[in-house]
């Protein structure tokens, strides 16, 4: 199956959308919630693998060009997509000690 623009837009703007809650979720995690949130973070972390899975699922080979337009929209969404992800492990790396 061929893959499209909107469809990669799509999975990339989902998947940056779930980093984002991923990232409140781990920020919110203290000594006091953590056997409440904790729990939470990890079923939301494998929520977001199994929703990497079906978005590189969905992946094939491209077919014809991007244009100009769709091009530097699709890189504004890998900046963020990359920033989203940046911005929720840091935010687990810094709950370490609790866990």
């Amino acid at each position: 199956m061929p893959v499209d623009y909107a469809t990669v837009q799509t999975n990339l703007k989902g998947l940056t959308g779930l980093n984002e809650d991923i990232a409140q979720t781990a920020a919110s995690v203290s000594v006091v919630n953590f056997f409440i949130s904790g729990p939470k973070l990890i079923n939301s972390l494998r929520d977001y693998v199994q929703s990497v899975n079906l978005a590189v699922q969905t992946l094939g080979p491209q077919t014809g060009t991007l244009s100009d337009a769709e091009a530097k929209s699709l890189v504004e969404d890998l900046k963020a997509f990359v920033a989203s992800t940046k911005k929720r492990s840091d935010s687990i790396i810094a709950k370490h000690g609790l866990f």
